[in-house]
């Protein structure tokens, strides 16, 4: 590892779990000499080591897009929609794990703005959560053992939350309960839970410069930055056409690992963040501007908290919601009708009844929702449930009951109930309502 000369002198130095923290002369923190990578890289591994006792994990991903000058969609990156191009967006990914004894409990959220970032726009939050937990088993037979539950939460926008249990038929005794999370933190599903979290240790290169220092006898820090001019980047000038006159684009990547070497646990990382912006200095008249411009930021923060014991939980009480087999019984599909047969289109239903009733109090039933689904020109569409197989068409133009604008019109097919759209590829959104009195209908309008 290459250190910044200007900054710094190095000092020989042999780094243990208590190395020295006198700062040198020339710097405010000891400089850890480590040509090799190979110091830092036993610091990852202590880190990794040591995750059963980690009690809280917090990740956030900021992502903000502003296309001035980006009139092509020449930088736009990772877009949360299926393009942004011409629209101010900001996109915030939040993550938030905590483990208890005998509780994982994993809630996320993503909201993401797009407009014209003053006073017109649209605003989507979406939360989710997964979680899993203990509950004893419905027979006998399992004495001194209790079952591995897992938990889905969805919520979008304002609609209700929706909540689905899962029982796994583990058995874990009942005394092993308390560190079962922390035992198997770095095993798979729950390893995968943390997005963001598998920290690794960073190389250096030509274009990186990456250096570690002692902050103290408990804590280090390693720090990166690179700066690119990528070529794929380059924005093409709109005022002045030609290769000379393209604008480069600078992306700047910025990190920084602190690792701690905390009482009765060791050395861990306790926070990660970094940042990358892509930025040009120049405008289409290629003036220099008085600071760059920046187009797309990402910026990640991370965090972790330890405890040397497993902490008890002190929320409300998981209660285990049955499934209703009926939900899957009803779930529709749609299926595309062409010269007698049938193709799946693979658009996926989501079940909404609880929302929907939030909504319209009066029903009774079952409500389920397709989202940016494509009547293509000329095609010719069903709906059906799956207790319907293996009859394609249990619902068609008859049980339409908005119609999208007057966009959806009967395919005139004989002896079928089949939908299209009028004259274009077209875009929908569709509510399918199953009703215990035994009505069903398709609700379509078209989609944002």
């Amino acid at each position: 590892m290459k250190v910044n000369k200007l900054l710094f002198l190095i000092i020989p130095l042999t780094i243990g779990l208590t190395a020295c923290s006198k700062k040198n002369e020339t710097g405010k923190y000891q400089v850890i000499d480590d040509p090799d990578g190979k110091i830092m890289i036993n610091y990852y591994r202590q880190h990794y080591e040591n995750q059963s006792n980690l009690i809280q994990f917090k990740y956030s991903k900021n992502i903000t897009y502003d296309p001035t000058y980006d009139v092509f969609g020449k930088i736009i990156a990772d877009p949360p929609r299926e393009t942004l191009t011409g629209l101010y967006y900001e996109n915030t990914h939040e993550i938030d794990i905590s483990i208890y004894s005998g509780y994982l409990i994993k809630e996320a959220s993503t909201t993401t703005y797009s407009g014209n970032k003053e006073n017109a726009g649209s605003v989507e939050k979406n939360e989710y959560g997964k979680s899993y937990w203990f509950k004893d088993f419905d027979d006998t037979e399992h004495a001194g053992y209790q079952e591995l539950i897992e938990r889905e939460v969805t919520k979008d926008n304002d609609l209700d939350v929706t909540i689905e249990d899962t029982k796994s038929g583990i058995a874990v005794e009942t005394n092993s309960i308390s560190n079962y999370f922390s035992n198997n933190i770095n095993t798979e599903p729950y390893y995968s839970l943390f997005e963001g979290h598998q920290i690794k240790p960073q190389e250096e290169s030509d274009t990186k410069q990456l250096f570690a220092y002692l902050k103290s006898e408990a804590e280090i820090v390693e720090e990166y930055t690179e700066t690119l001019f990528p070529e794929d980047k380059r924005i093409i000038n709109p005022l002045l056409p030609g290769d000379e006159n393209v604008i480069a684009v600078e992306k700047q990547t910025k990190g920084k690992t602190v690792f701690q070497n905390l009482e009765s646990i060791g050395w861990a990382c306790t926070e990660y963040t970094e940042t990358i912006s892509y930025s040009i200095s120049t405008d289409f008249e290629l003036n220099v501007l008085e600071q760059p411009k920046v187009i797309l930021q990402s910026t990640i923060s991370t965090s972790f908290t330890y405890s040397q014991s497993v902490q008890p939980y002190s929320g409300d009480a998981f209660i285990y919601h049955e499934v209703d087999p009926n939900r899957d019984n009803y779930l529709p599909k749609i299926f595309e009708y062409d010269a007698g047969s049938y193709v799946d289109t693979g658009y996926a239903a989501t079940e909404i009844s609880d929302s929907y009733k939030q909504i319209h109090p009066e029903f009774a039933g079952y409500a389920y929702s397709f989202e940016s689904v494509v009547f293509e020109k000329d095609h010719n569409y069903a709906f059906t449930c799956t207790s319907d197989l293996p009859n394609m068409e249990g619902l068609g133009y008859r049980n339409l009951t908005n119609n999208a604008n007057g966009t959806l019109i009967p395919a005139n097919i004989s002896d079928h109930d089949l939908i299209k759209t009028l004259d274009k590829d077209t875009k929908y959104e569709f509510i399918v309502l199953i009703s215990t009195n035994g009505n069903r209908s398709i609700i379509g309008h078209l989609s944002k």
